[in-house]
């Protein structure tokens, strides 16, 4: 297999794949005319190459940017290839690189480094803002968004993210055991909100619950059980 390297990387590193993958055939390089002059050489292809001349590498089979972003790529430029990115391998490294900046605008770097040049001491002690308690907004939380959370949540900040997509809320969870081999659950309804209701309770339950049925068949469930203190209490729902 013929891979291509479109990144700077030292002879060390290539020597060292050479030797671990000795079924593939590796070449390094920075220079677009090496590829544009024998483009159907390469079987895969790491580092971002021109989209343009991809139509033209025939037996291209993979192509694996290096960036997290791919709208350089869109629409797709050939159909034959299979694109994969680095999305969350540079998570760390763009949210270390968003809190810095963060931080020195909060701290008001670039007033105070003018100050450096101009040999001048500023003493007011109004410039730098206090981050802590300030409501930071993190548009978009993909992987980057969660590590800038991440590393911004010790600073004491209040956190508000938006993102395009929000995945449904997951399934209520089923019945305990106890529930699903009493010989009534034919005519129980288990509502999750009994359910959870009644597993937050259990703790403080002396003689355990019992369910009972009220009602015509599966229209109502009340739950009685009695706390550590002694009181009776029960609760009803549909």
């Amino acid at each position: 297999m013929n891979i291509l390297i479109f990144r700077d990387i030292s002879a060390t590193d290539l020597t060292a794949l050479s030797a671990e993958f000795p079924q593939c055939n590796f070449r390094q390089t920075m220079d677009l005319s090496l590829l544009e002059k024998d483009p159907s050489w390469p079987a895969v292809i790491f580092g971002n190459v021109p989209s343009a001349l991809l139509p033209r590498c025939s037996n291209l089979r993979w192509l694996q940017i290096v960036s997290s972003g791919f709208d350089e790529y869109l629409p797709p430029p050939a159909s034959h290839v299979i694109m994969t990115t680095a999305r969350d391998i540079r998570a760390p490294i763009i949210a270390e690189q968003v809190v810095m900046t963060f931080l020195a605008f909060a701290r008001q770097l670039p007033h105070f480094l003018h100050c450096q040049r101009e040999k001048k001491w500023d003493r007011r002690p109004s410039i730098p803002q206090i981050i802590q308690k300030q409501t930071v907004g993190i548009l978009g939380y993909g992987s980057v968004g969660k590590e800038v959370a991440r590393l911004l949540k010790p600073f004491g900040v209040r956190l508000i993210a938006t993102k395009r997509s929000v995945p449904p809320p997951p399934p209520p969870p089923p019945p305990p055991s106890w529930m699903r081999s009493c010989p009534c659950r034919s005519w129980m309804n288990f509502s999750p909100r009994a359910i959870t209701w009644s597993l937050r309770c259990r703790s403080r339950i002396r003689h355990g619950a019992f369910w009972t049925k009220t009602g015509s068949p599966c229209s109502s469930v009340e739950l009685s059980f009695t706390t550590s203190r002694g009181a009776d209490c029960s609760t009803k729902t549909r």
